[in-house]
């Protein structure tokens, strides 16, 4: 929302019916494809099982449907120097991991060298090996900027506070996202540059910002399914900021 994070407001279009021309169809079109492609562009080819119930639930909304989705995930990629496009996958988990599963997946790769700095020869090569955490974020088309910004502040409401809307030509478009990451290089050309200690830590922190991913997500889909997008008449704080209990 531009009222938190400081972008966007003034690039979008009068509130009203904004990208409602064609908007069912492009719903019907795009439901129709979610429910008979097999699988999707992801590196797991499928929509996160974690995210599913969120995914189902706008979908299931008149003025809602969603265009991407990720739950977020813990991923080790090796990838070109100084490069941005490309590269190999050498772990994605949707869930929590330990360590061996970040170690067996270094080792995995071809010529990787399990060293420590200490011991470390000159490292040469041009792939770099990245540790990430990565939140959820889910793209949704709004039939209204009403309706989009109503998204967006609940979303913020609920933890995902770098939510926001962008309007591109016809299409009113908002992003449910949070800052949880974490992103750290373990290796390049073909050699380990942490020790293992250090990647136990990684690993540690990656769950822990995956916990309060799930937290948040779980707030979002309560406060979907108990009613706070359906009816303009009453704020979205109302519905947010009433107590309960929330556990992942």
């Amino acid at each position: 929302n531009a009222r938190a994070t400081g972008r966007g407001r003034g690039s979008l279009a009068p509130p009203g019916e904004t990208g409602s021309v064609g908007f069912d169809a492009r719903k019907a079109c795009s439901l129709d494809i979610l429910s008979n492609v097999a699988k999707d562009a992801s590196p797991k080819g499928t929509i996160d099982s974690y995210i599913e119930p969120i995914v189902s639930m706008i979908n299931g909304m008149r003025d809602f449907y969603t265009t991407s989705s990720c739950s977020g995930r813990i991923s080790i990629m090796s990838q070109p120097f100084n490069k941005t496009k490309g590269g190999k996958w050498l772990l994605v988990s949707h869930k929590k991991i330990n360590c061996s599963e970040a170690k067996e997946a270094l080792t995995n790769l071809s010529n990787f060298s399990s060293v420590t700095p200490a011991t470390a020869a000159p490292v040469g090569g041009k792939d770099l090996v990245v540790f990430r955490f990565e939140p959820m974020v889910l793209s949704v088309e709004c039939r209204t900027l009403a309706m989009a910004d109503r998204l967006v502040q609940c979303a913020i409401l609920c933890g995902f506070r770098e939510s926001g809307i962008s309007s591109v030509k016809k299409r009113v478009m908002a992003t449910i996202r949070t800052s949880l990451r974490l992103e750290a290089p373990v290796g390049k050309g073909g050699r380990q540059l942490v020790s293992d200690e250090y990647l136990q830590v990684l690993c540690a922190l990656a769950n822990d910002k995956l916990h309060q991913n799930w937290i948040r997500m779980n707030r979002f889909h309560f406060q979907i399914c108990r009613g706070a997008l359906c009816d303009p008449n009453i704020r979205v704080e109302e519905y947010v900021n009433r107590r309960t209990n929330y556990t992942c």
